[in-house]
């Protein structure tokens, strides 16, 4: 049985989402697939890896990411903008240079980072969002993400809320 407050987080998110009744289940698939990397991790010292978020994005919207990584244009609203995300064709390759100043130590800089990020797992999260992988799906991969790399899988936090939006 999962963890009621996985189950609590998930179904939060997805409401917060709108996304149904059914992306909890798979929002909570996809969180059992990251527990189960995570104790890979701390066993065999594995790190992630693109193809283990594009894994992810596919299990959290499994109809409308099952080809992976999105292959068209794509933008979020503020309410009053459209922001248009990372061009498709860039995708992976900004992952791969996302997760390797990951682990390089390199992507979170007082100076130079998002005025929210107070450490490189928030930092991590807000540049992912940017990037916006998947046709759909996003803010609940990030969110599984974002705990992953704090450590957190067992007991989820939210991330900053860098947009200010009711949907962090």
């Amino acid at each position: 049985m999962e963890n009621l407050n996985i189950v609590k987080f998930c179904a939060e998110e997805c409401e917060r989402q709108r996304s149904g009744e059914m992306s909890v289940y798979d929002m909570i698939n996809a969180w059992s697939h990251a527990q189960h990397r995570y104790l890979f991790k701390m066993i065999d010292k594995g790190a992630l890896t693109v193809d283990a978020i594009e894994q992810i994005g596919k299990i959290v919207e499994p109809i409308d990411n099952r080809n992976g990584f999105r292959k068209v244009p794509i933008g979020v609203s503020n309410g009053f903008d459209w922001i248009e995300k990372a061009k498709w064709e860039r995708v992976p390759e900004l992952l791969t240079l996302l997760i390797e100043s990951y682990y390089k130590g390199i992507l979170y800089s007082p100076e130079y980072s998002n005025p929210l990020s107070i450490n490189a797992e928030d930092e991590f999260y807000f540049e992912y969002e940017n990037i916006h992988p998947f046709v759909d799906g996003n803010g609940r991969s990030g969110k599984i993400l974002y705990n992953y790399l704090n450590g957190t899988l067992d007991n989820p936090i939210m991330p900053p809320n860098f947009w200010g939006s009711s949907n962090p």
